[in-house]
């Protein structure tokens, strides 16, 4: 099924079948031990996850999060499997997964969409549309305000990591009480 050995990782038969978006055959494969979060580090460094999000897999998604799939893990580029869903235009797979990050971890929504990869985009400045950030905002009541440009200059300026990603993500004031998916 995978190499066993430390630093040997190669793509798995669950990495396959992740890609082909085969839920039965993921499901067996996890039944017989498959390692969930196995990488790929001869090639992408992604996992079962990130493929799976590629290709817009939501089912395959869905069964390997419920077996504790790591929705953070970046590949080789720093992409999540969030980034990678935005990238292909899986709108509602994102919405999916960042509403299943919410379940796991509660107040994660807006670290998710604030996690940028190693060129310095979120999963809102990889999609090729408007269209997801409107979505956004209307399905978490949460909005990006600052660019990759602000971003890097408040980086150049010396704020430290988390205050840069409290600049990303607000929520209207009249929501901030009320809403199911807080700012953190």
């Amino acid at each position: 099924m995978h190499n066993k050995e430390p630093g040997q990782g190669r793509r798995t038969l669950l990495h396959a079948a992740a890609w082909r978006g085969q839920e039965s055959i993921v499901e067996y494969l996890l039944h017989l031990g498959a390692e969930v979060d196995a990488i790929d580090t001869i090639h992408s460094k992604s996992t079962a996850l990130i493929e799976a999000a590629r290709a817009g897999h939501r089912g395959v998604c869905k069964l390997l999060l419920d077996h504790g799939a790591c929705l953070t893990h970046q590949d080789a580029h720093g992409d999540t499997a969030v980034h990678w869903a935005a990238r292909r235009q899986w709108h509602s797979l994102v919405v999916f997964l960042v509403k299943h990050a919410e379940v796991v971890t509660q107040h994660s929504t807006v670290r998710v969409f604030a996690l940028e990869n190693y060129q310095g985009f979120t999963c809102l400045d990889v999609t090729k549309t408007s269209y997801l950030t409107e979505l956004v905002k209307r399905t978490f009541n949460i909005t990006p305000i600052s660019s990759r440009d602000q971003r890097r200059q408040a980086k150049r300026l010396g704020l430290k990591k988390m205050q840069r990603a409290s600049l990303r993500m607000v929520m209207p004031s009249s929501a901030a009480g009320s809403s199911a998916y807080p700012q953190v």
